[in-house]
């Protein structure tokens, strides 16, 4: 069993193709967070508010569980567009809010660029983990202010 490199400068902490670190302090999730610190005590109180362009986490999970009960009757192109185009800003958002290099979501966007219920799934399932993603981020700036 081989034993984790203890430096963090290690080259094995280097993948190919990774982006350049990011600027925690100037990143719109932080200053979401500065902003909204005493709201945010305990994760459960995320503020997120989801609008005509986004989904909140409940609206996400809620439309999951519709497609999965109603399968069939969400496969018209016509029906699923509203939802493909929603699902695909608020994954755009979550991204850009957490500093994630834009080139990632162009290759998520060329990779579900037809109009399909598959796709839409897909792209609501990376927007939940996105969703899960932003709270992990959060409770490290929490953590970070404990011990400053």
């Amino acid at each position: 069993m081989s034993e984790s490199p203890k430096n963090p400068s290690s080259s094995s902490f280097v993948t190919s193709g990774s982006s350049a670190p990011v600027d925690w302090a100037t990143s719109p999730l932080y200053n979401f967070y500065t902003e909204k610190r005493a709201q945010l005590a305990e994760v459960s109180k995320d503020t997120f508010q989801g609008d005509a362009t986004t989904y909140t986490e409940p609206e996400i999970d809620s439309i999951l569980e519709l497609v999965k009960d109603n399968y069939q009757n969400y496969r018209k192109k016509e029906q699923v567009g509203p939802f493909y185009a929603k699902a695909t800003s608020t994954l755009k958002f979550l991204l850009e809010e957490q500093a994630v290099d834009v080139s990632r979501f162009q290759k998520v966007h060329q990779l579900y660029k037809d109009v399909t219920l598959e796709n839409t799934l897909k792209l609501l399932i990376r927007s939940k983990l996105a969703f899960d993603g932003r709270k992990k981020l959060i409770m490290v700036f929490q953590r970070l202010d404990e011990y400053e």
